[in-house]
């Protein structure tokens, strides 16, 4: 029986087949979908990609393993250890494709008959991100496929391509014609715009792991450190332990440190900026720090708000006004509940008391109590809570917002968030997150009997 698809590991190519468009798979499972060596596959991660299946190297044999390139496991957004779906293609010859390049300020003036020949059998879909050459691997791949006959008008087209420096530059398929699924035949018109079109997005960094060799073991560490928390942080959690907040790598110039770095940032969909201690170190006093805040502004900011304005955008696509509006200096409820949490296998209690404070003064900072609290330590009901959480989803600026009870009495006021609910701005999820708020029991106590503020305490409870 043929089974309608695969589900497959995603494991880096060898360099053989880098920038080909070529993926490996077991020949025992590429018979399951009725899949032949040189037959094209639809390869779904994140986004549905397509590539020219190929037998697996010996030792990959039985490792339900689908080895790919960096450019392959983009256009599919998935990463290596990730599972993809793998199919059969229904693949149609193209009659026209459109490529731009796909980096913004690159400008190109060629022949779009050089472009033709070194996509040669190149199967694509709209949206891809491709390079030129792997022309004449290709044509071995094709080797009694139907698709063996498109390469009869060519000899050495490869060697031609990278003469002309386009091999390291990466292009996106503007569109085809017929749509989905298409690959490049001789019978293809291949049309070139010069400059990236206005569709195009800032691609990610044009550097994978199969790009830097000799440093496997390295890779293996950082992608632990790095990789693992970013894609998975769920696994941190379920075991209850904090991931590393950063790497550093070190060794002489021109090891692979940086490219390492670009490398984990490609594979994971994330920003990298490059700052060189030069560009920010001064001889004068907060001259440096002053540096570092302009490349943060110029650099980080911009992206930081776009990528807002997309989370907001699919928010409200999927939520509209269902859920809580972002701030925009009108009424903003949130409804939450008193509650604790679960932090590294301990539960959080949701209240603490004033006698709380006093057992962790230790006499120097962050746990020094002033000396008009220590002066009235005896004076003080101890059991009287201090600060309570809640699940309330806030934001910058709710700092001082009253928290009212269901008799619409005020028990407190809002002062910050945990360190859990830093990071959750765009969507929130109180399995952890909790807004901290000072009970408004403590505040009248220490109005009366640390800052002998009695007359404003009567005036508060209204006595």
């Amino acid at each position: 029986m043929v089974d309608s698809e695969l589900k497959l590991k995603v494991a880096e190519a060898v360099q053989d087949d880098v920038n080909k468009g070529i993926v490996r798979i077991d020949t025992t499972l590429m018979h399951e979908v009725a899949v032949r060596p040189g037959d094209i596959v639809e390869i779904e991660g994140s986004r549905v990609t397509v590539g020219i299946a190929d037998r697996a190297y010996p030792g990959d044999i039985g490792l339900n393993i689908i080895r790919m390139d960096g450019i392959i496991r983009r256009n599919a957004r998935s990463g290596i250890g990730e599972l993809v779906k793998v199919r059969k293609a229904d693949i149609k010859g193209a009659k026209k494709v459109v490529i731009a390049p796909a980096r913004k300020g690159v400008m190109i003036r060629a022949s779009s008959e050089i472009f033709k020949q070194g996509l040669l059998g190149r199967a694509v879909v709209k949206g891809d991100i491709v390079a030129l050459g792997g022309t004449t691997r290709r044509r071995t791949t094709f080797v009694h496929s139907p698709f063996e006959e498109i390469f009869k008008m060519l000899d050495e087209v490869d060697e031609d391509v990278m003469g002309l420096g386009f091999s390291d530059i990466k292009f996106i398929v503007i569109d085809t014609l017929p749509k989905g699924a298409v690959i490049i035949t001789d019978l293809t018109e291949v049309v070139f715009n010069p400059e990236a079109a206005e569709m195009v997005e800032e691609p990610r960094l044009e550097v994978n792991y199969e790009d830097i060799g000799g440093l496997s073991e390295e890779i293996k560490k950082v992608r632990e450190m790095v990789e693992l928390p970013l894609k998975h942080p769920e696994i941190f959690e379920r075991l209850g332990i904090e991931p590393p907040k950063g790497v550093l790598l070190h060794g002489p110039p021109g090891t692979g440190k940086t490219l390492v770095a670009k490398a984990v940032a490609n594979e994971t969909n994330a920003y990298f900026t490059h700052i060189n201690g030069p560009e920010i170190m001064s001889k004068f006093y907060g001259q440096s720090e002053q540096n570092l805040r302009k490349k943060f502004e110029d650099d980080i900011e911009p992206r930081i708000k776009q990528a807002g304005e997309k989370i907001a955008k699919a928010q409200f696509a999927v939520y509209g006004s269902q859920t809580y509006p972002d701030a925009t200096f009108t009424l903003r409820l949130s409804y939450g509940q008193v509650k604790g949490y679960l932090e590294r296998g301990q539960i959080v209690q949701p209240i603490t008391t004033l006698a709380g404070a006093f057992t962790r003064h230790t006499g120097s900072d962050p746990f020094a109590l002033p000396d008009s609290w220590l002066k009235a330590r005896t004076d003080l009901n101890l059991q009287t809570p201090f600060n309570f959480c809640t699940t309330n989803d806030i934001i910058g600026g709710n700092s001082g917002s009253p928290v009212i009870n269901k008799r619409a009495e005020i028990v407190g006021l809002i002062f910050d968030g945990n360190i859990q609910s830093l990071v959750l701005d765009y969507v929130y999820t109180d399995t952890q997150a909790r807004a901290v708020s000072v009970n408004c029991q403590a505040i009248i106590e220490a109005l009366r009997k640390v800052y002998d503020a009695g007359a404003l305490a009567d005036e508060l409870t209204g006595e």
